[in-house]
């Protein structure tokens, strides 16, 4: 229990470097739910629904400070999947997911609701429908049915559904997710456990990208989030649980989507990231996702990267003090300007659920002791070659001659070994760990995490050891 605690406040420390910057600020207390922001008004926000005292559809129409509550047409929906708004007339909106129907939508900015999944198949369970995007452009939508159905498609605003392709007679995976490229009108797919798949007709035919990369056979990687960089071919893509040993991963594509690399850092850390993923409307060097917590060592909340995802950090400050497997993030959004970023969190195994704000203009504003200058100051590579068997080699720099440790965990936070403790001078230096604890011992196969610390600063990175 001792190494345990002593892990969780490793974990803690690395986050200090954020301990002057902009906090959290708390919305709404005791309410949680997906969050969508009207396109053309900042003030504007939509919450539907979660586990909140009322049912329905929450409007705030001041930034959160006081809500209205529309109950009809939303009668019985629970737990949705999401809220797309339409960019050309925000009055309009479709939720999608929840008990016993697959689309809703209304034309009145919420007040009222109508069933609008005509055509869409509704399990025995009541849920259908987990994948939701409208192409603004051509004015389709489409709609993927996650359990036994397929992908739809409507053109007239929801009203009616035809499908496009069955699951079982020409799909072969379980769309999760739907994103459009409006230029081109290619739609993008992650699915449960089959990659990313994109359509270049409309949803007619599909095709799995980088299938190598991103796992796209049968139990290959879930991917959960997609997200583009405004007028630019880089998309990103968040996936959770796939395999064996995949957490949270984060991919990058410089050409939407034919080649992809993982780029992710402490952001495996997290079990799943699946509470949104968004490129900041301010500085898309800036990348923020939502993860889900888990076991002690698994970190959930919300992450930030501040250069192009290359690197990330846990950015908790403001929220409550829970350990971060306690740590769930249900959504994300960010307004157009004045910039702020919503967020719905849960915490402390689900007792805790608010709404939360953080000002995107502070955030991307902060020149001092950013995460740009920190890695500038100093880097942990990744080990080479991982997995590993026999022995793999640790890369670190330094701008400075420094007093430093980079010492191995395992995944319950007990010490295996200490590689290298004392001063070092600057440049770039290796060391060989060759899977052994102090005692000389062979360790066993799995999960190791090695941590550099130098001053009151922390890096932390995984790797694993195959037998």
């Amino acid at each position: 229990m001792k190494s345990l605690i002593f892990f969780l406040s490793l974990l803690f420390n690395f986050t200090v470097i954020f301990a002057q910057q902009p906090a959290w600020e708390l919305v709404r207390q005791d309410f949680w739910g997906k969050i969508a922001i009207d396109p053309t008004n900042p003030d504007i926000i939509y919450v539907s629904p979660g586990h909140v005292p009322e049912f329905g559809l929450h409007k705030s129409t001041d930034g959160g400070k006081t809500w209205m509550n529309y109950q009809q047409g939303y009668e019985g929906m629970a737990t949705i999947n999401g809220i797309v708004i339409d960019p050309n007339n925000p009055q309009r909106f479709w939720i999608y997911g929840g008990a016993g129907r697959g689309v809703t939508r209304s034309e009145n900015g919420g007040i009222t609701a109508v069933k609008s999944d005509t055509g869409i198949y509704i399990d025995h369970h009541g849920y259908s429908v987990c994948a939701f995007a409208y192409d603004p452009k051509r004015n389709i939508l489409y709609a993927g049915d996650f359990s036994a159905g397929g992908i739809y498609r409507s053109f007239n605003g929801g009203r009616s559904w035809q499908l496009v392709l069955p699951y079982g007679g020409g799909l072969g995976f379980n769309p999760l997710y739907f994103m459009v490229e409006e230029d081109s009108g290619w739609v993008y797919s992650g699915t449960w456990a089959h990659g990313l798949w994109r359509s270049k007709n409309f949803g007619v035919t599909w095709a799995p990208l980088d299938p190598e990369v991103l796992g796209g056979q049968p139990l290959g990687e879930r991917i959960s989030l997609i997200a583009r960089v405004p007028n630019s071919r880089t998309l990103y893509a968040a996936g959770g649980l796939g395999t064996s040993y995949s957490m949270g991963k984060i991919y990058k594509s410089y050409d939407l989507g034919e080649k992809w690399s993982i780029v992710s850092d402490v952001a495996t850390d997290s079990s799943e990231l699946s509470g949104g993923l968004l490129v900041s409307s301010l500085d898309t060097n800036y990348v923020y996702v939502g993860g889900r917590g888990g076991a002690a060592i698994l970190k959930g909340g919300f992450f930030l990267s501040r250069d192009g995802g290359n690197s990330w950090l846990l950015y908790h400050t403001g929220l409550p003090q829970y350990d971060f497997s306690q740590y769930i993030v249900w959504s994300l959004a960010q307004t157009s300007g004045p910039s702020y970023l919503y967020m719905s969190l849960l915490v402390g195994g689900q007792s805790n659920y608010s709404i939360y704000r953080l000002s995107q203009t502070l955030l991307t504003s902060i020149k001092q002791r950013n995460l740009s200058s920190l890695l500038r100051n100093w880097r942990l590579q990744q080990n080479h070659p991982n997995p590993f068997n026999g022995q793999t080699k640790i890369e670190f720099s330094l701008s400075q001659k420094d007093l430093i440790t980079l010492e191995v965990y395992n995944v319950n936070g007990k010490h295996i070994v200490s590689l290298i403790n004392g001063q070092m001078d600057a440049g770039t230096h290796s060391v060989i760990w060759n899977g052994k604890n102090l005692k000389g011992g062979d360790v066993a196969s799995g999960i190791y995490l090695y941590r550099l610390k130098s001053g009151g600063e922390i890096l932390i990175r995984k790797m694993l050891l195959i037998h």
